[in-house]
């Protein structure tokens, strides 16, 4: 009796709950990434352009931290659940950045988030699960 509750608990399926956890993990997690990299380029006087990159990398990985926690609350299914974290955190990034920038994003541009942040969860996802 006890092995099929073991067994039972890896075939859980698809946890939405688990998703938002990762994506607010992951949300948090760059918040507090950017407010220590806005004071190094304040009280170091980086450039733009390094600060930029430093974002860049460091939401990627915020966003496998937070693909990893997520997957690791769902205890199976971590690619799928990673990648789905992946996928909602870059549309809502980019749904973010669209309204208070009130810039344009190319379409070649979306896709290439969305391809990062789905490889970035996966590997988080994958790793959160197994580790």
């Amino acid at each position: 009796m006890r092995r099929e509750a073991d067994i039972s608990r890896y075939h859980t399926g698809f946890q939405p709950g688990a998703v938002a956890a990762g994506v607010a993990c992951s949300f948090v997690l760059t918040l507090l990434a950017s407010a220590l990299l806005a004071l190094a380029v304040y009280s170091t006087g980086l450039s733009d352009a390094t600060a930029e990159t430093a974002i860049f990398y460091t939401s990627v990985l915020c966003l496998a931290a937070g693909a990893a926690y997520g997957a690791r609350r769902a205890e199976a299914l971590g690619w799928l659940h990673g990648a789905a974290i992946g996928l909602v955190y870059v549309s809502l990034a980019v749904a973010a950045g669209l309204l208070a920038f009130q810039t344009d994003v190319s379409a070649f541009d979306l896709l290439r988030h969305l391809m990062l942040g789905l490889v970035a969860g996966v590997v988080g996802g994958v790793l959160g699960v197994n580790l």
